[in-house]
């Protein structure tokens, strides 16, 4: 091969910048350029293949057929060259991207961190908490902890552990509800609604035929609306593993010994090419055996 007909590496980073984010502009401030100026490498490029690699509109940046072939291969040789690299840096530290939802950074693996730093002195975590999954296939993050059924194509998976639902209030809001003994007795209650968990399959469980609560603050996170409970403004529902800590600390008391199995469950996520990498087995592994503790929280 003539590596002189190779295109410049500064117009394949382009490339791959703006087709991961599907932005020139958001891959000129990664790159430090100007957008005129990651447009002009784009162009290069394509001038250099005799091929339409992206198509741009007003709002929008998409890869032609050629061009998502092309990326592959960029981005697998962009891979290489970076492991490539990294193993001169001697004593250097080591980074794996974490892509997880706040109410699991927050309830759960924040109380394991420093049993990973103990294990892994020189591996570095880049914690990227966000509602939105951060998308593994496109390079954003390098694993992912998420919430759901185990269906994304392209992805390797492996279940962490699934989870039940339980009803949890702050001692404060048991006295002033008054009496709470059975499920019946939350007619009486403030419930908090979170758009992502409904308490259909709790009433389920609880043998109430009652309808999603109409009234009541809503809160699009599962942490809000466990603060919120603890805070003392009403009755949550809350997935056990992301309550243990706080039941264990007495801010939330589980009312009734009612617990509602649930289908989804959390999965790590991470495309099988990133396993070449020794930093992103590490963390797979150990979050592997965390999530096989029995989801206990580790002393902080």
């Amino acid at each position: 091969m003539k590596f002189r007909k190779l295109p410049p590496l500064n117009e394949l980073a382009a490339f791959e910048a703006i087709a991961r984010h599907r932005s020139f502009t958001k891959a000129s401030k990664e790159l430090f350029l100007t957008p005129s100026a990651i447009s002009q490498r784009l162009r290069q490029l394509e001038a250099h293949l005799d091929a339409r690699l992206l198509v741009r509109d007003r709002r929008t940046v998409q890869l032609t057929a050629q061009g998502a072939r092309y990326l592959e291969a960029v981005r697998e040789a962009l891979s290489k060259l970076a492991q490539a690299s990294a193993s001169f840096s001697e004593g250097g530290s080591r980074t794996v991207r974490v892509g997880i939802v706040p109410a699991l950074a927050s309830n759960w693996l924040i109380y394991r961190l420093r049993d990973f730093h103990q294990r892994f002195p020189g591996l570095d975590l880049e914690i990227q908490a966000a509602v939105a999954m951060a998308k593994v296939e496109a390079g954003e993050v390098d694993v992912a902890l998420r919430w759901g059924r185990g269906d994304w194509p392209g992805l390797e998976k492996i279940k962490l552990f699934s989870d039940e639902l339980l009803a949890v209030c702050s001692k404060t809001y048991l006295k002033e509800a008054g009496p709470l003994r059975r499920p019946a007795d939350l007619q009486k209650a403030v419930l908090l609604k979170n758009a992502i968990q409904p308490w259909k399959p709790w009433f389920k469980q609880a043998g109430l035929d009652w309808p999603e609560p109409e009234h009541g603050p809503s809160f699009s996170d599962s942490s809000l609306a466990l603060q919120a409970a603890a805070d003392g403004h009403g009755v949550a529902l809350g997935r056990r593993l992301l309550v243990e800590h706080m039941l264990a600390q007495g801010t939330l008391v589980q009312l009734f010994d009612v617990r509602a199995l649930i289908d989804e469950a959390f999965y790590v996520v991470y495309l099988e090419e990133t396993l070449q990498r020794p930093e992103v087995v590490a963390f797979v592994d150990w979050i592997k055996a965390a999530a096989a503790d029995k989801g206990r929280p580790s002393p902080r």
